[in-house]
């Protein structure tokens, strides 16, 4: 006998359901002590991981794919894409590694959590991490190092020379530059995003850039142009969005529907051109 498609419609909706409160069943289990609150319409999850703040936001109606967006820095700051994100089912990530300036140790950090996140969690193992100013150097960098993990990367106005920003200019921050990576001088350094592209070109994994070209904290024409340039040359996919008269900011677009469609799209072609 033939199932009624309204009959089907329904199981395929409560099958959904189903899988959404298992998503958010792995959460609980794995985060019996997280203080959970409101954000956007999303629950969050603030908790301490290796000692560091961290925080889950799960949608109201997850994607089937658990697809999930990560920011290594300032959770919160000009969030109007990570709210449209939200609404369209995905999941936020974020672990505190602000001051740690895209060093091997926080790239340590930031896969331990990738592994909970996904293990533990239940989220896609293909996520985009977004990095703002200091936090996109970690992006690139992290995304550099093994790219199988992400459908894209979104860097906003992202420092990619650390002699740029903060350059010795800024004595407290260069010395936690300096600090973190255990060196003297970065007279030799070759840790800075211009200097390590290559592996995420050749993977062809999406890369958004959105920058001012007016930033006279983290100037363009010495960071996100130069790295641009040298990652288009060794065959990356690029889409860059430069903000006329723009300074470093806001950060994102005043629409965020084309950030949205970036990222849906990256996720639907499976991380590649």
């Amino acid at each position: 006998m033939k199932t009624p498609t309204n009959t089907l419609l329904y199981l395929f909706l409560i099958f959904g359901a189903i899988l959404s409160f298992a998503d958010d069943c792995k959460i609980e289990e794995a985060l019996p002590a997280a203080k959970k609150s409101q954000w956007h319409g999303g629950i969050k999850y603030d908790f301490t991981f290796d000692g560091k703040k961290a925080l889950f936001v799960a949608p109201q109606s997850p994607r089937m794919d658990r697809a999930w967006i990560f920011r290594p820095a300032f959770f919160g700051a000009f969030p109007n894409a990570d709210i449209e994100l939200l609404k369209n089912g995905f999941f936020l990530a974020y672990l505190d590694l602000t001051h740690r300036y895209a060093s091997p140790a926080a790239m340590d950090d930031a896969d331990k959590f990738y592994k909970f996140a996904v293990e533990k969690c239940g989220l896609s193992q293909k996520l985009v991490v977004e990095g703002l100013s200091r936090g996109g150097a970690f992006a690139l960098c992290w995304a550099n190092r093994d790219p199988s993990k992400f459908a894209a990367v979104y860097a906003d106005a992202p420092v990619c020379d650390f002699n740029s920003w903060p350059s010795p200019k800024r004595e407290k921050l260069f010395r936690q530059f300096l600090a973190e990576w255990n060196i003297k001088s970065a007279d030799k350094f070759r840790g800075n995003p211009v200097d390590n592209f290559a592996n995420l070109a050749q993977s062809g994994v999406p890369l958004l850039l959105i920058a001012g070209d007016s930033d006279k904290t983290v100037p363009f024409g010495e960071n996100g142009k130069i790295y641009a340039q040298r990652f288009q040359n060794a065959g990356g996919n690029l889409t860059m969005t430069i903000k006329k008269g723009c300074d470093h900011h806001p950060h994102g677009l005043a629409d965020p529907a084309p950030t949205v469609a970036f990222i849906k799209k990256a996720f639907e072609s499976g991380g590649k051109k």
